[in-house]
């Protein structure tokens, strides 16, 4: 009779341990893996497994780069402000309709009419920010309303917590001109999270038909605003 090798339990232990070590072999056919792709984490979060190349903030840099930056392309590389820019630094002109297209408003009465001058505004909005403009040159058939000036804004402004001025909320720059000759300057502010107006030093009522001077139907009175405000969106 052939002797038996002998096993201690030492032996036996041993061999499971390599067993439970071995790679195991898990088969995929392509449309499970195409599938798993379709559903991975690609670009949700900074955390996630998976980047596509970009500039986002959740994209994996694309090119030469080391993790400390050190040959990362720097953001004065012109190709990659045209990028951003060309995503991010359009500005939206906003056309207006009949008379002045519910831009240029009075607060009450009779609203402001452009006639034969011109009107524009644009605004620009990333995130939650948006700056915004307007202006208004006179001409043939111009009037200006029978109550101060206010203008609707592109997007509804928050109000500050616990603040009841929102007129700090936002501080623009306005100027105007008459007949070509004299300038006035005063500040673009919030009346309402919807609407802002136009005012003066020392001056307590807001832009309007007699203020900061009697404005005419001439191609010398222009005035213009420039602001930038948060949005609730």
């Amino acid at each position: 009779m052939r002797n038996q090798p002998e096993y201690d339990a030492g032996d036996y232990e041993e061999e499971n341990n390599q067993k439970a070590l071995a790679p195991q072999s898990t088969q995929y056919d392509p449309q499970s893996v195409q599938d798993m792709h379709r559903q991975s984490d690609v670009d949700s979060s900074t955390l996630s497994q998976h980047h596509s190349l970009g500039y986002r903030g959740t994209q994996a840099s694309p090119g030469d780069h080391t993790h400390n930056g050190g040959s990362s392309k720097l953001i004065t590389d012109t190709t990659a402000i045209a990028a951003i820019a060309g995503v991010l630094g359009k500005w939206t002109d906003i056309t207006p309709g009949s008379g002045t297209g519910g831009l240029w408003l009075a607060n009450s009465g009779t609203a402001p009419a452009i006639g034969s001058g011109k009107l524009w505004a644009k605004y620009l909005k990333i995130g939650t920010t948006v700056w915004y403009k307007l202006g208004v040159t006179a001409g043939t058939g111009t009037t200006f309303g029978t109550d101060f000036w206010k203008f609707p804004l592109p997007f509804t402004a928050v109000v500050p917590p616990g603040s009841s001025n929102i007129q700090t909320a936002s501080l623009g720059a306005v100027l105007g001109q008459q007949g070509g000759v004299n300038n006035y300057t005063g500040v673009a502010s919030l009346i309402n999270s919807t609407n802002l107006i136009l005012s003066s030093h020392l001056n307590a009522n807001p832009w309007g038909p007699t203020v900061p001077f009697t404005w005419t139907a001439s191609s010398g009175n222009f005035f213009g605003f420039t602001t930038v405000y948060e949005s609730t969106t």
